[in-house]
């Protein structure tokens, strides 16, 4: 496939697979709005670091390559532990359980944003020079515009691929598949951020470390190949990854996929009229046990009038001893 397809294909999956399942989430607590902010925050950093590389190109000084480097690396590291906040938060939405569904606080909007703003970010410098070398090509002595025809076209391709999951991931159902599902998602997703980003750094010896392969597979899965450069973009796949490489993917999902998966949930039981201890479930509510139709969720407070809430005063205090502060997550009162 030609490069300039593959570059723009890498470029778009590693936004797309961190925008997609956080998109998802706030589209299924109703926060619908988040859309355009998403959107300005990947065209604005996108348009920093072309104004960025154009000051570098006519200035007379330029960052090395190991600065480069170096700006990348951070970048990545801050949008794992973005990622990661943003699972520990869905966790903790989905577990709350309330009559209405899960919720999540208004801070997941600002996470939402600065994730997607550094996704961007990571290879903001390369894809800044790229685009500008493809348009100096249309009107060089060699004119011509396939190539910012192929970087477009590998975006286009992978802007499908991120609504398909986008689409996909909103089908699953009960609520508590589609939340852990998504929260595994995002943890892969972290564990490749993670890893290129410690990787990079060792790379330029700003950490130490033996830099010997631990294994070579670029015979098999060579990184001028399509799913060589959809692999390395979504999960952070390298053919030849140093033991510090392989330590860092592996121990960052560690603790969020034990939070997930594990059989002990830690949600309290809401009884209802009586003191059966019946825990309410997805599609339940605590003032009987009624199903409610899955969907969204206007920031958690209900889908109906006067407020959304229902129980007595003692329940309602119970439901704001869980959330920070004494307050349940998306509650405004």
């Amino acid at each position: 496939m030609d490069g300039t397809i593959l570059f723009g294909l890498g470029t778009g999956l590693s936004v797309g697979v961190v925008i997609a399942p956080l998109l998802a989430v706030a589209a299924r607590t109703g926060r619908f709005g988040l859309l355009r902010p998403v959107l300005l925050a990947v065209g604005g950093t996108f348009g920093f670091f072309l104004v960025l590389d154009f000051g570098f190109e006519t200035g007379s000084r330029e960052p090395t390559f190991e600065t480069k480097m170096v700006i990348v690396a951070v970048l990545s590291l801050v949008s794992a532990a973005l990622i990661a906040w943003a699972v520990f938060e869905i966790h903790r939405a989905s577990s709350q359980r309330r009559p209405y569904g899960p919720s999540v606080r208004p801070g997941y909007a600002g996470v939402v944003v600065a994730a997607a703003a550094l996704s961007m970010g990571q290879n903001g410098m390369d894809q800044a020079r790229f685009i500008r070398a493809a348009v100096q090509t249309m009107f060089g002595d060699g004119a011509g515009v396939l190539p910012l025809a192929g970087v477009s076209l590998g975006f286009a391709i992978a802007t499908v691929v991120a609504l398909a999951l986008f689409h996909g991931l909103l089908r699953i159902r009960p609520d508590r598949w589609f939340f852990t599902g998504t929260s595994v998602l995002l943890a892969v997703v972290g564990a490749g951020t993670l890893a290129q980003g410690v990787g990079t750094l060792q790379a330029v010896e700003v950490l130490g470390g033996d830099l010997t392969p631990v294994y070579d597979v670029y015979s098999a899965v060579p990184m001028d190949t399509w799913y060589g450069v959809a692999l390395a973009a979504t999960v952070g796949f390298s053919p030849f990854p140093s033991a510090l490489y392989v330590t860092v993917w592996f121990l960052y999902p560690v603790p969020m996929l034990l939070l997930l998966l594990a059989p002990i949930k830690f949600g309290r039981s809401v009884g209802g009229a009586g003191a059966e201890g019946k825990t309410t479930t997805d599609g339940e509510s605590d003032s009987g046990g009624s199903a409610t139709a899955p969907g969204p969720w206007d920031d958690g407070d209900g889908a109906g009038g006067g407020g959304g809430r229902t129980g007595s005063d003692g329940e309602r205090l119970r439901d704001g001893a869980r959330g920070a502060g004494g307050r349940p997550f998306g509650d405004k009162g």
